[in-house]
């Protein structure tokens, strides 16, 4: 990933998405000044370095909702003249004004996407929003994975790849629904209580189960599941969780490695695995790897050289089952 280093302040500071102001250098630079940056669907994603001790004053950007997640130690960082802490981020709701100040050089991501975007719960960007600052803090967990997906996303590793419209469609979705979790957990909503599931709820999650039933070599998305749910995301996520313990994109990362399985199975000849997983949707393909070895106990180069006439793998409930449950005890990372 191409990085744009800037000598210039004012132009980086227009170069950075997600806010509007102005950086003033407090001491002399220690190391560059440098934006780089990658779009997935919807969402933008930026990592910045600010090069040594600075100030900025501004606001958000109108419109747009940014996360500002600190890639570098947190305490180094005041917003709002308070110091940050390790499980601190900033957000900012539209022309959103604030004050940044860091000590020796520091990194950023930052994440914006429009306030209508699905993954966005009204409710909770109104609890968030009520707090009259954009510094917020959250369960280090939710920060942990969002960093990591921006380092993957942003890396130079050859095994991220995101040049089919079903990998850059599933990026968006990994990062806006790690953003969502960011969110909720900031505002004390952990979806953990149980209630009585009325008969709506019980034929919403039947609905998402025969779609994943009988939808076969064809990705499928969160969105896709709440349509034919005909609720919202942030609804169908707790369903999944009161009713199976695990979030449905669990369980559509493992529809989406028993998928590729049985296309290695069948795969023409001269298709290389990574075409195969290519069409499904997998952009990371150091996690896929990882992944695929914790479900099926075999690298996918292994099933690729398979013997002719194995059975073809069925996306039936049995198999949703058990695979959700093998691949959310195996798996490293929480959705």
């Amino acid at each position: 990933m191409q990085k744009s280093v800037f000598r210039d302040f004012d132009e980086f500071a227009e170069f950075v998405r997600g806010i509007e102001g102005r950086f003033m250098p407090t001491r002399p630079s220690s190391t560059d000044w440098w934006v780089q940056g990658s779009q997935a669907g919807r969402v933008s994603v930026q990592e910045l370095q600010i090069g040594g001790c600075a100030t900025f004053a501004g606001t958000g950007e109108p419109g747009k909702l940014a996360v500002g997640v600190p890639m570098t130690d947190a305490r180094r960082m005041r917003i709002d003249a308070t110091s940050l802490r390790e499980d601190s981020f900033i957000l900012m709701q539209g022309a959103q004004p604030f004050s940044f100040t860091g000590v020796g050089a520091t990194r950023w991501a930052g994440i914006t996407l429009s306030f209508d975007h699905p993954c966005l719960d009204p409710r909770t960007l109104e609890v968030l929003g009520a707090g009259g600052t954009v510094r917020k803090r959250t369960q280090l967990e939710y920060l942990t994975h969002l960093r990591g997906l921006v380092n993957r996303m942003l890396s130079s590793d050859p095994a991220v790849r995101v040049v089919t419209p079903a990998a850059a469609a599933m990026l968006e979705q990994d990062l806006s629904l790690a953003v969502a979790r960011v969110l909720q957990a900031s505002c004390g909503d952990r979806e953990t209580k149980r209630s009585r599931l009325n008969t709506s709820h019980a034929r919403a999650v039947a609905r998402c189960l025969d779609l994943i039933d009988s939808t076969h070599a064809e990705t499928l998305y969160i969105k896709d599941l709440a349509q034919v749910a005909s609720v919202s995301e942030r609804t169908l996520r707790t369903l999944f969780q009161q009713y199976f313990g695990i979030s449905p994109i669990r369980l559509l990362k493992a529809k989406q490695l028993w998928e590729v399985r049985a296309a290695l199975l069948h795969r023409k000849p001269g298709e290389r695995v990574q075409q195969v997983a290519e069409r499904f949707g997998v952009w990371d393909f150091s996690a896929f790897a990882r992944d695929y070895r914790a479900l099926f106990s075999e690298r996918p180069s292994d099933t690729a050289q398979a013997p002719e006439g194995e059975p073809r793998a069925k996306a039936s409930l049995g198999w949703l089952m058990c695979a959700a449950k093998t691949f959310h005890a195996q798996a490293e990372r929480n959705i």
